[in-house]
């Protein structure tokens, strides 16, 4: 499979209009919160990589502001150690957690999402490229997603998954048939 894009890694520009193609059929990348939540961290990833420090804190200091209130409008939170690959999609961006990950190309992320390994762990998840990960789904600990895999609703994931799986959440089972007291 061949990048799309020339200049590996991407430009900021380059990574903003892969993002807003992936909202062609969702109203617009304009009218999509998600896409805004996923610009600002571009931005904010952009500018902590910036070599000048007075553009990387003229950037930052704004960024800050943008990503608190994101947070608070919507309950997103995308902290700084995660990274993602051109085409990144957030359709619902509703409270959500993004840790330490880094993501390929083209990935889907409904609400409710939890990515990400201990708060102290130097560890990193790695998600493949065409990942779409289901709304209220958990992605736990250095796991290593494959190439195309769907993770369903309300799906755990703790373990490594190989690529063009669909990882889905186990039959609910009764577990005792007796009369209660």
């Amino acid at each position: 499979m061949t990048k799309q894009f020339s200049p590996w890694p991407p430009t900021l520009w380059q990574l903003l209009r892969a993002d807003a193609v992936r909202y062609v059929h969702r109203g617009g990348w304009t009218r999509n919160l998600g896409f805004w939540i996923g610009a600002t961290h571009r931005m904010s990833e952009w500018a902590h990589q910036e070599p000048r420090a007075m553009r990387c804190y003229a950037a930052r200091l704004p960024l800050a502001g943008l990503t608190k209130l994101w947070r608070a409008i919507t309950g997103v939170c995308i902290l700084d150690g995660a990274s993602f690959g051109p085409g990144l999609c957030i359709p619902r961006a509703r409270s959500m957690l993004i840790g330490r990950v880094r993501a390929g190309e083209n990935c889907l992320i409904s609400d409710h999402v939890t990515i990400g390994t201990n708060a102290n762990a130097n560890k990193v998840a790695f998600i493949g490229d065409g990942v779409e990960i289901g709304p209220g789904a958990r992605i736990l600990g250095p796991v290593e997603i494959g190439d195309e895999v769907r993770v369903g609703v309300n799906a755990v994931v703790s373990h490594n998954v190989h690529p063009g799986t669909e990882v889905v959440v186990a039959a609910v089972q009764l577990c005792c048939r007796g009369k209660r007291a």
